[in-house]
């Protein structure tokens, strides 16, 4: 017979295991809740990049005919070339640049155009919106529009202010400086900057820090491997947006491929609403060309966008029919503002 003392113990058990099976009942039910939670955040978090992002590219872009109330494309046009394969090489910056554009402007809004040097341009082709990735030199598409002048000896010199005012009508652009080459075959490529306080000369005759690089990598033969102990590598490129028409040119070009590495970074920095030299101006809808200033590490192939900035300021947007040269003490209420606009985004 069980006793009084033993019907207590048994209670007293079961009540017990009842607690302990609603206990974890509950704690299932919390973790449950905070997975849900989280997913939820992921999600907010998602949906807040992918709005800012979308918020950032269609500013810098031009991917609505507002009068038309259709979509536009943007043809991009780069250099590459065909050795025995079915499959076209593209530099590395290109292809990173080229990369950037299909990620953000998707592919619906880009039409890839690439072109073996020296292949002949239509005027038709340069129609609408166009973006162009690489040199002149190697580039026929942006050729047609920006040549680049060769420089042979000191009366060439002198007349590069007048080209860079009077023909292309550019602050700054490529020059190819024959002065150099011993057997006139490999110029160095340059990029010319016009003084605006000197009617006689330009400002500066601007050469690629990586230049002796690529002056060894020429003497190698077929095959033989460029090797050195120097990771980091600094180059210098032109990033430029230009409105026409209604339509748009935007210029991603370095002095070699490290310079178009840079810039397409800088621009992926921009698109990503993170914080970017002269932020002000490249968010704003003005023409601009400027010059950008970059490391890359060559052996883990990455950019460090931290030194990433524009060189020595030089940066001019257009204001009627002048190119006006912008300085970063000039710009530093616009630094506020997109400072306390990107906070806003990100809370």
């Amino acid at each position: 017979m069980v006793s009084t003392e033993d019907i207590g113990i048994i209670l007293t058990l079961v009540a017990i295991c009842v607690a302990i099976y609603i206990a974890y009942t509950q704690y299932q039910h919390l973790k449950k809740l905070e997975y849900m939670g989280n997913q939820t955040k992921g999600i907010a978090e998602k949906l807040t990049t992918s709005s800012v992002t979308h918020k950032c590219v269609n500013d810098f872009f031009v991917l609505k005919d507002k009068e038309k109330n259709k979509q536009k494309k943007y043809k991009c046009f780069f250099p590459v070339q065909y050795r025995s394969t079915p499959f076209p090489l593209i530099s590395e910056g290109d292809f990173y640049a080229i990369h950037l554009l299909t990620t953000y402007l998707g592919k619906d809004n880009l039409d890839l155009k690439g072109i073996v040097k020296d292949d002949s341009v239509a005027d038709t082709s340069l129609e609408g919106n166009v973006i162009f990735i690489c040199s002149p030199s190697a580039n026929s598409a942006l050729k047609k529009i920006f040549d680049e002048k060769k420089i042979e000896n000191e009366e060439d010199m002198k007349s590069v202010k007048d080209w860079l005012l009077t023909e292309l009508k550019l602050p700054c652009w490529f020059v190819e400086d024959f002065r150099e080459s011993k057997n006139n075959d490999h110029p160095v490529r340059k990029i010319a900057i016009y003084n605006d306080s000197n009617n006689e000369i330009i400002e500066d005759l601007l050469a690629s820090p990586t230049e002796p690089c690529y002056i060894v990598a020429r003497k190698l033969k077929e095959g033989e491997k460029y090797n050195d102990n120097i990771n980091l590598q600094r180059d210098y490129g032109i990033f430029a947006r230009m409105n026409k028409n209604n339509n748009q040119y935007i210029i991603i070009v370095g002095i070699h491929g490290y310079g178009t590495w840079i810039v397409a970074e800088l621009l992926n920095n921009l698109l990503s609403n993170k914080k970017v030299d002269y932020e002000s101006v490249f968010r704003q809808s003005k023409d601009f060309i400027t010059i950008i200033s970059g490391e890359l590490n060559r052996k883990e192939l990455t950019v460090n966008w931290k030194s990433i900035m524009v060189h020595n300021q030089y940066m001019w947007v257009k204001e009627g029919d002048k190119w006006i040269r912008k300085y970063r003490d000039d710009l530093r209420t616009h630094m506020i503002c997109e400072d306390e606009e990107r906070n806003m985004f990100n809370k």
